[in-house]
């Protein structure tokens, strides 16, 4: 398992790299307008690293929501804590689109293990699920919301590329959306189980168990899901400040838009801490909206160098209050495990 794992490490390295390389020969890199920034703008970059901040500290007033409309009762300092580290240690990895929600489970269990908030593997699994399902809901509805743009501004003609940004987003909308609206359905048995649409069917089964415990009606889901609006809202109103730095006529409801595809692009393999294949999505993404693709990729470096200082200056400084000294990742696997 581990020298599959390193495989997969080494590929992703190896794919982020030649992404970088191509993206610097085709002149989408430009390190002069990068300096210039730092230089000139100081303020906005530490505006920005607020509010790259910001999300996580809602994220987890979120997470912490959808364990109370499961009746699980977590103080939010340890599963901000745990959100930290393991985003950082998550973008410090490559091909590791499960190690935040792994290691977040091991941490807040160690955190709560033996006192009234403590919480199991499967308690903490189902909420990751939901929060999960939330924040690519709620970025989805963003990026629909922002189709407004292609009908107000584009144009039905403006080009085939938009139209498959907002088919894909809608798709993305209605995936997350179908588990809530199954959940309230009856189970239907099917008597001779398709070999296409039963491995799809088992997923959303297991999808509606989880969800049926979670009290979607009560009003600390509703915190949750205003929550995940809140973080889609940031997190397009950061991207968008970014690219305003570098191309300043783009439009906020190209930038709402392009959310959802860059945020499915930012858990795939392919990055070096965050560098690689975020910069090549955003320059397909925008280059398909008619917009800069080089603002694009100097915008998205501009953020993944930022968010890498203050997310690994963050979890610096949260580590010695959930992660005791001496203990490996191996021992709070273990932990985790333990508290099944």
């Amino acid at each position: 398992m581990q020298l599959v794992a390193l495989r997969r490490s080494a590929l992703s390295v190896i794919v982020a790299i030649l992404l970088l390389w191509v993206l610097a020969q085709r002149r989408l890199i430009e390190a002069g307008a990068l300096v210039d920034v730092a230089v000139n703008a100081p303020g906005t970059l530490v505006g920005l690293g607020v509010l790259l901040l910001l999300p996580i500290f809602v994220g987890s007033i979120r997470y912490q929501a959808v364990l109370r409309a499961m009746a699980k009762h977590v103080p939010l300092v340890p599963i901000f804590a745990a959100n930290v580290i393991s985003g950082a240690v998550a973008v410090w990895l490559p091909a590791s689109a499960g190690v935040m929600e792994v290691m977040r489970f091991g941490l807040v269990a160690r955190s709560t293990r033996g006192g009234p908030a403590a919480v199991s593997k499967t308690d903490l699994a189902v909420a990751g699920l939901v929060d999960r399902l939330l924040g690519m809901a709620a970025i989805a509805l963003v990026g629909l919301f922002g189709s407004l743009y292609l009908l107000v501004t584009a144009g039905a003609g403006r080009g085939g590329g938009i139209w498959v940004i907002v088919v894909l987003t809608a798709l993305l909308a209605a995936g997350c959306a179908l588990p809530f609206a199954a959940v309230r359905l009856p189970q239907v048995e099917r008597a001779t189980p398709n070999a296409w649409t039963s491995r799809p069917l088992v997923v959303l089964a297991r999808v509606k168990t989880a969800l049926r415990q979670v009290e979607l009606r009560s009003p600390a889901f509703a915190v949750a899901s205003l929550a995940s609006l809140g973080i889609s809202f940031v997190s397009v109103m950061t991207t968008y400040l970014a690219m305003r730095l570098f191309a300043p006529a783009t439009p906020l409801l190209a930038v709402a838009l392009a959310s959802p595809p860059l945020t499915v692009a930012s858990v795939l393999p392919g990055n070096i801490a965050g560098f690689g294949g975020n910069q090549v999505a955003a320059a397909i993404v925008f280059g398909a909206l008619g917009l800069d693709a080089k603002a694009a990729v100097l915008a998205s470096l501009l953020l993944t160098a930022i968010g890498l200082v203050v997310g690994s200056l963050a979890a610096a400084i949260l580590a010695p209050q959930v992660w005791p000294k001496g203990t490996s990742v191996d021992a709070l696997m273990e932990t985790e495990r333990a508290s099944e």
